[in-house]
């Protein structure tokens, strides 16, 4: 899943979780269950091909140590939903991570 850091959520309470928020939606739904890698997107570089027009700006992914489980809906607020997802990655010092994606009821 490519995510940036979400500034507009919830500090973190120690440095075992981090919040980020889905910057281009997957082609299915997430769900519970879901094994996901977080990459980041952000800096200065060329756009890539496959990352939508409207967030084409220059962004390059980095990949981060966060691999694992959707475990829960940690919340439901406005136009986002809080997932939880267990950290799995060896070595990793973030147990767990809090991601905002947007929600539509359909």
């Amino acid at each position: 899943l490519f995510v940036r850091e979400c500034l507009g959520c919830i500090a973190a309470e120690d440095a075992s979780e981090g919040f980020f928020q889905l910057v281009v939606c997957p082609p299915i739904p997430l769900q519970v269950g879901y094994v996901v890698h977080l990459h980041l997107l952000g800096g200065d570089s060329p756009p890539l091909p496959f990352i939508p027009p409207e967030i084409a700006t220059t962004c390059p992914i980095l990949p981060t140590q966060l691999l694992g489980p959707i475990t829960s809906v940690r919340a439901r607020c406005g136009d986002f939903l809080y997932l939880g997802v267990r950290n799995q990655f060896p070595g990793s010092r973030v147990a767990h991570v809090y991601l905002r994606v947007p929600w539509s009821p359909g």
